[in-house]
């Protein structure tokens, strides 16, 4: 892990996001009256209906074990998002929906997903679980006459990184002497033997020993100087697992009932610098990124990872404006402010804040609305 200091890696996330956006001002920067704007404007009824991530499946599970590991590997599996119009024309589905798709199929046909079954997966039990053709179309053949031969389907890069994804997490788990992933993330959410009466696990641990122990969660750039770290996926997960599991009946409760979730930031992705910019909350400055984004065309690494983090350092300052908010109130607020802060005050972190925009972003008005195209990555 290429960390420079003995802080936690959200922690890190927070403070390299936010170096990297002040000292890019010349490209994108956040704009202060868009967040009051937003905060006077929101609709809370609207917010608190649309800030739940978690969808409940109506699936069975033997164990514990097996529910946590699946809602580990549709996080673990969460990107794609580069191949968005791709998939669509081949499949109808996004990369959301892709993944959703192919984990159902793995779990509803009882294919293995522990440790060991994960290394056994091929492209071809990819390729057929999720729907993802491996074949494009068919071409004359340069010499041969009436003979076509059948191209690489654009998705196939696709494919092969989920496919590499969970084979090598398949190996490491199996190294490290975990039965799957679900196992592994149960071991480092139990009390420890010496633990406090009053102990609860932490969301911040559990990110900081995925992006830790599986290559697919470790989600940052390190360079002298412009370091970033996002955590996208791992974040998503502790965040999923604690919306999951809030029943406090249920066995998995005491591994989930998180007492640091508010530490998290936003899981920064292709969709929420796209609702910052519709919203005004992100400005950008630079022409040349702004033409990319209009026309659809890839951009670079270094553009990738300035919009995420502006995503995740603009989300913060949401939060942070809000909770200045709420602390202000006092007997000489007015009693309607004082009433929508103390909405807020039980609603609004960057998990909610998260969930609430990505929804957004299927808002018609904004889901036309282009996207940063990046595929190199098993990121987002």
């Amino acid at each position: 892990m290429g960390s420079t200091n003995d802080i936690d890696l959200v922690t890190q996330v927070h403070q390299t996001c936010e170096h990297l956006v002040l000292n890019s001002s010349e490209q994108i920067e956040v704009n202060d009256e868009a967040i009051d704007q937003f905060l006077d404007q929101l609709d809370i009824a609207r917010f608190q209906k649309l800030s739940t991530g978690w969808i409940t499946f109506p699936l069975k599970f033997d164990t514990v074990e097996d529910e946590v590991n699946l809602v580990a590997i549709l996080d673990l599996l969460n990107f794609g998002s580069g191949y968005r119009q791709e998939l669509h024309a081949a499949c109808d589905r996004g990369a959301a929906q892709t993944i959703i798709y192919g984990c159902m199929g793995l779990h509803i046909s009882q294919t293995p997903v522990d440790a060991q079954g994960l290394q056994k997966l091929t492209l071809g039990d990819v390729s057929g679980y999720f729907g993802i053709p491996l074949l494009g179309t068919e071409e004359a053949h340069p010499s041969l006459p009436g003979v076509t031969i059948s191209q690489p389907s654009v998705l196939r890069n696709f494919a092969e990184a989920l496919t590499k994804v969970l084979n090598e997490t398949g190996e490491i788990l199996q190294a490290k002497g975990y039965r799957s992933l679900g196992h592994f993330i149960l071991d480092v959410t139990t009390s420890p033997s010496d633990a406090a009466p009053d102990w609860r696990p932490s969301a911040v641990e559990l990110v900081d020993r995925l992006a830790r122990t599986f290559p697919a969660f470790q989600d940052y750039r390190v360079k002298e100087g412009t370091s970033v770290y996002i955590l996208k996926k791992a974040q998503l997960l502790a965040g999923d697992l604690h919306g999951r599991f809030q029943d406090p009946t249920s066995p998995a409760y005491v591994h989930f009932n998180f007492d640091d979730v508010d530490q998290l930031s936003v899981f920064s992705d292709n969709v929420l610098p796209t609702v910052l910019l519709h919203l005004g909350v992100l400005k950008l400055r630079d022409n040349t990124l702004q033409h990319k984004l209009d026309k659809l065309e890839p951009v670079s690494d270094t553009e990738c990872w300035l919009l995420r983090a502006a995503a995740v350092y603009a989300s913060d300052c949401l939060v942070n404006r809000c909770r200045a908010r709420i602390d202000a109130v006092d007997e000489t607020t007015d009693s309607n402010v004082a009433e929508r802060a103390n909405q807020l005050a039980s609603l609004f972190n960057a998990v909610a804040l998260d969930h609430y925009l990505w929804h957004i972003g299927k808002d018609p008005e904004i889901r036309k609305l282009p996207r940063l195209v990046y595929q190199d990555t098993v990121y987002f």
